[in-house]
């Protein structure tokens, strides 16, 4: 568990620094899920379709939300949350 918490880490350190966001960390997927007790041969409109993100990406675009507040000072040092 150490050691990928260090990959990721690095992972996330390098793409700060170069100021590029992966493309590993841009991929999608759509999925349909089924529904209980629904024949599948229903008419595709009738199902919306769920995208789902790589999470890795959602945490590093938030890590460099963070930096990026934190560096401009735009926060007050004593406000929370």
């Amino acid at each position: 568990m150490l050691v990928v918490k260090k990959m990721i880490s690095a992972t996330f350190c390098e793409c700060v620094r170069i100021v590029r966001h992966l493309k590993i960390f841009r991929e999608d997927q759509e999925v349909i899920p089924r529904k209980p007790n629904k024949s599948e041969t229903l008419v595709r409109s009738s199902n919306r379709p769920v995208t789902l993100l790589n999470f890795l990406g959602k945490v590093l675009e938030k890590v460099v939300q963070k930096i990026a507040l934190l560096t401009a000072n735009i926060i007050p040092k004593y406000q929370f949350g």
